[in-house]
């Protein structure tokens, strides 16, 4: 299971240049709150069976390719 996470600073950044004509900050804001809510015990479920990765949103998605291809 990939786990996207990173400073929310960075996370609302980048959802906001997704060009969504729904998104403003404060409804992104939102959804990151409830999805980290949601998302805590399925990402301590594969934590646990060691079939997690977390991704760090704070690197480029080339550098996060370079880092997690192999």
């Amino acid at each position: 299971m990939l786990y996207l996470e990173g400073p929310e600073e960075v996370m609302v950044k980048r959802l906001m240049g997704r060009g969504r004509s729904d998104d403003n900050e404060e409804t992104i804001k939102k959804r990151l709150r409830v999805n980290q809510r949601d998302a805590e015990p399925v990402v301590e479920y594969y934590d646990k069976l060691h079939k997690l990765v977390r991704v760090n949103c704070n690197d480029t998605p080339e550098g996060n390719f370079a880092e997690h291809a192999s």
